[in-house]
């Protein structure tokens, strides 16, 4: 992770991380005297620890000591691969996930399929996550709209300033909504037990979206949570809840990677500052690319102060035998090749200083715009 500079923050000094390597997401958050946050993992594959972790190792923070909570916005591999990693090496962090998830048809579908062999990483991430959680004897904190899951003093914080950790969702009807989709996943028992991966149809119904105060800042963290027809689920349920937290943010983790499917205008009047910071991590698999050129222009028609962790990358044609792609092609077999940097968007600043905080772009993050410039 050649360019990030070996120096942990300040005491009192917040920062917030967002890394991307084109397919997975993880933010890293300091909440002052050494705290940390984790939200979401993913792993690049030239590093053996999840990200999150190489991270705060390099810049020389023990995160057996120094992780407090660990957050599963929701359990798609592009925010979950290594997780449990993190949750086992990090013994004296919490755990945060969705309160959809203590359901007993949730737990029934972990127990069938987490070490059913079937290769699907988010699965076998959360039976994994369950059962240290088990051994140690703790409880995971659930998310639900509006919850407080981090409440620190002005005394205690080490910022000298309050922190508050809200999450935004999920709303009661997108609980519902997540729990029937996993029942209807059950009835599927024999056909999910011989497919290779298991695909969650209920889109991103559960996903996790945060509000961090710290004094008088405000940052919201998007997740993949997506827009709905329905005023119940997703962002309007956020938008149009009167207990929502108050103020307005000045840097948005932008959801879903830039998609319109997660796009609201009443996010960017309602729940931001004018030309806030945006930030996104791109999201590529074979040909399929997140955010489009339709999406960057909508994203610029709302602030100027856009960063995405990394380019779209160009495809490299893998040369091999012709017995070896007839093998392949006859056991059913789609080969995908991720090529990417490891970028990050690092914003470090005193909240006492009421200065406002700079973007770092760190290996090869870009300013949005030149995402398009491949």
């Amino acid at each position: 992770m050649g360019g990030i500079k070996i120096d942990p923050p300040e005491k009192d000094e917040f920062e917030i991380s967002l890394f991307g390597p084109g397919f997975g997401e993880s933010i890293v958050i300091h909440i002052g005297n050494n705290n940390w946050v984790i939200i979401d993992s993913c792993i690049h594959p030239s590093l053996h620890d999840p990200i999150p972790l190489d991270y705060l190792k390099k810049i020389n923070v023990n995160p057996v000591e120094s992780v407090k909570l660990i957050v599963a916005t929701h359990w798609h591999d592009d925010h979950i691969k290594g997780i449990s990693d993190i949750v086992e090496e990090c013994k004296k962090a919490d755990f945060c996930c969705s309160d959809a998830l203590k359901s007993d048809e949730f737990r029934t579908f972990i127990s069938a399929f987490g070490d059913s062999g079937i290769d699907d990483s988010g699965v076998s991430e959360l039976y994994q996550i369950l059962h240290t959680l088990i051994e140690r004897k703790k409880t995971p904190k659930l998310a639900l709209a509006n919850r407080i899951i981090i409440s620190e003093s002005e005394i205690t914080s080490g910022l000298n300033v309050p922190v508050f950790l809200y999450t935004l969702s999920p709303s009661d009807a997108s609980r519902i909504l997540s729990i029937k989709t996993i029942g209807t996943l059950l009835e599927e028992e024999f056909k999910i037990k011989n497919k290779r991966r298991i695909v969650d149809p209920s889109e991103n119904h559960i996903s996790i979206a945060l509000w961090i105060t710290i004094g008088s800042y405000h940052f919201l963290l998007g997740s993949d949570l997506e827009n709905r027809s329905d005023s119940q689920v997703g962002w309007k349920a956020i938008i149009e809840d009167k207990n929502k937290p108050v103020g307005k943010a000045l840097y948005i983790k932008i959801p879903h990677h830039g998609s319109y499917t997660a796009h609201n205008d009443k996010i960017w009047t309602d729940l931001l500052v004018e030309n806030p910071i945006a930030c996104l991590t791109p999201f590529q698999l074979g040909r399929h690319r997140i955010p489009e050129e339709k999406d960057v222009h909508r994203i610029y028609s709302k602030t100027n102060l856009v960063y995405a962790t990394s380019k779209f990358f160009k495809p490299k044609k893998i040369h091999r035998e012709s017995a070896v792609d007839r093998t392949i092609r006859e056991m059913g077999v789609k080969l995908e090749t991720i090529y990417s940097s490891m970028g990050q968007i690092r914003l470090r600043f005193k909240p006492s200083s009421k200065c406002n905080p700079a973007v770092e772009l760190i290996n090869g993050a870009i300013e949005l715009k030149d995402i398009l410039s491949i």
